[in-house]
Parts: C-alpha cells; sequence; structure tokens
C-alpha cells in the first residue's frame, strides 16, 4: 500500500483567464511507507505547490493525492498526517 499517492495531478491558478499558469501538469507518483524521496526543480518548477497539495493546504484542478489512503484535500485538518515548514 501507497503511503503518498498521486495520480494525474494537474494545479493550474487562474483557470480560464488569459493569466492561466499550470504548476503541476500530468503529475503521478506512488511513495511507499519508508521510502526517502528528494523533490528537486528550479524557481517555479512546482515543488511547493506539490507540497502544499499533500498537505491538503491547496486543492487540485484535476486529479487525486491520497495520503495513508485518505484524499488530502478532504481531510477534515491539512495538519492531520503531515504538515509542510
Amino acid at each position: 500500500m501507497s503511503f503518498i499517492e498521486i495520480k494525474n495531478l494537474d494545479k493550474t491558478f487562474f483557470p480560464g483567464t488569459n493569466r492561466e499558469q499550470y504548476a503541476l501538469k500530468n503529475v503521478s507518483l506512488d511513495i511507499k511507507d519508508g521510502d526517502f524521496i528528494t523533490i528537486l526543480g528550479g524557481n517555479g518548477a512546482g515543488k511547493s505547490t506539490m507540497l502544499k497539495l499533500i498537505s491538503g493546504i491547496l486543492t487540485p484542478y484535476k486529479g487525486t493525492v491520497a495520503v495513508n489512503g485518505t484524499i488530502a484535500s478532504t481531510r477534515a485538518t491539512a495538519s492531520a498526517t503531515t504538515g509542510i515548514i
């Protein structure tokens, strides 16, 4: 079972406007319990956006983010099992 499962994730800011900007597009990731990962990328690559989606602070435009089997954006509190510093 995956600890964090991301499927077909898109995050768009200002959708449907002339300022529309994809932060993440069609991202899928499967992290098992005990895995150690690193997220690398330049400025504006979507690293912080992805962490905010995992922690439930942001909601995805498309796709799903599940943490320990629970959809991240539907958790009662964003800090239930994850956090961001």
